[in-house]
């Protein structure tokens, strides 16, 4: 996080000048915003991504597939308060993957990290309320009044662990006016010159990993709301279709399965602290 600081300090010193007691920007930097309808590298990013990661994006409409079947097979229910918190988590994932579907497919990758956060928050949020068989924690949430607070870190501690924090810091860097965010939507040009990205960004490789671990989350939210809505036997079908594809085994097994072979410590903490909620 230090490296990355000093580099934005670093290159705030080439962006601008001072001109007697009044900042004004470089002429490098006014040549670095001179940057010619963004609208159209927006297109252009589609269309490479549909060129070169077409198994991403098929792979993320499969998940959005999943939830909505979820959502349909509700039929009508007379729901109890634990259900009830279940369909609201619901419908609220299926939007917010959606929407993170609309900034990732344009090169919107830093804006995409916002909703990736709301979902790990509504992932920590439901599993803390589903915990409680009693549905104390489900009539509190549905209750909700403006002056009722919820101690949010320690929800984030019990469900994620210490281990989790640096992950969750970095997702929250961009959320929040922090000036570390700013390296997130800036990129070196040949001249060393740091500039400021007003459309997408043509990073595919932080597009695919980003597509996968958000469509992903999502989904897992509706494998915890399972615990107070059974599933269909369809969905248990097409959810084993995510399972199985090819997408999700090539990312096991680079990112989980050595992980666990090697026992990793942090990284088995996190799987105890989550199993209990499935």
């Amino acid at each position: 996080m230090k490296k990355i600081f000093n580099k934005i300090v670093d290159s705030y010193k080439k962006l601008f000048v001072r001109n007697k007691k009044d900042w004004m920007f470089s002429d490098e930097f006014q040549k670095s915003v001179e940057e010619i309808m963004p609208e159209m590298k927006e297109q252009s990013f589609r269309i490479e991504l549909d060129k070169n990661s077409k198994d991403s994006i098929m792979f993320s409409q499969l998940c959005l597939d999943v939830i909505d079947m979820w959502i349909d097979d509700l039929g009508t229910i007379l729901p109890t308060d634990l259900q009830k918190v279940a369909i609201i988590v619901a419908h609220k994932s299926r939007r917010l993957l959606r929407a993170s579907q609309l900034l990732l497919f344009s090169g919107y990758l830093p804006e995409a990290e916002i909703i990736h956060r709301s979902i790990i928050e509504l992932t920590i949020l439901v599993s803390y309320i589903l915990n409680d068989e009693t549905g104390k924690r489900a009539g509190k949430w549905l209750g909700f009044k403006i002056d009722q607070r919820w101690d949010f870190s320690m929800m984030s501690k019990e469900i994620m662990g210490d281990v989790a924090k640096d992950a969750y810091a970095d997702l929250s860097s961009y959320c929040h006016p922090h000036v570390v965010g700013t390296a997130k939507y800036m990129r070196e040009l040949d001249e060393g010159i740091l500039r400021f990205e007003r459309g997408a960004i043509k990073d595919f490789d932080l597009a695919e990993k980003q597509i996968f671990y958000i469509s992903n989350s999502a989904v897992g939210i509706i494998e915890i709301l399972n615990k107070v809505i059974k599933p269909s036997d369809r969905w248990v079908e097409k959810h084993n279709e995510i399972i199985n594809s090819k997408i999700f085994c090539d990312n096991f097994a680079r990112e989980i399965e050595p992980k666990i072979v090697a026992e990793d410590e942090q990284f088995m903490k996190i799987i105890n602290n989550l199993g209990k909620y499935f």
